[in-house]
């Protein structure tokens, strides 16, 4: 499960590839991080948190959370970098594709290892 904030329309995005019906325990947490957040900055208005499942990709098994998470980071980076209603942008329900799976794979193992200094 991806959760995207867009703190100054006060919403989270839900993209959950196994849309089940479930107890997300960061609500209140985040909910409460963002009252005191809004409170400190002088508002007292508007200062709940509107949750917001998106529409995505939903995943056929139970294994490849992780991949289609990372698919909906660089799709939203990549491609909706710049929008203000990730509801309109995203509608898609079928599972990707094993093409498509794998080149997710390929494109955050070649950001990795291109990018990031592994410890020895």
């Amino acid at each position: 499960m991806l959760l995207v904030l867009f703190l100054s329309k006060r919403e989270v995005y839900i993209f959950d590839s196994q849309q089940k019906k479930r107890n997300l325990m960061i609500k209140e947490p985040l909910n409460n991080a963002f009252r005191s957040y809004k409170r400190l900055g002088g508002q007292s208005k508007g200062t709940k948190l509107t949750w917001i499942p998106a529409q995505c990709a939903q995943q056929p098994g139970s294994l490849d959370c992780g991949y289609y998470v990372m698919h909906f980071m660089y799709d939203i980076i990549m491609n909706h970098g710049n929008s203000q209603d990730l509801t309109k942008d995203f509608s898609r329900t079928l599972p990707y594709s094993p093409e498509e799976i794998n080149e997710v794979k390929d494109f955050w193992a070649d950001y990795f290892m291109n990018n990031v200094e592994f410890l020895a």
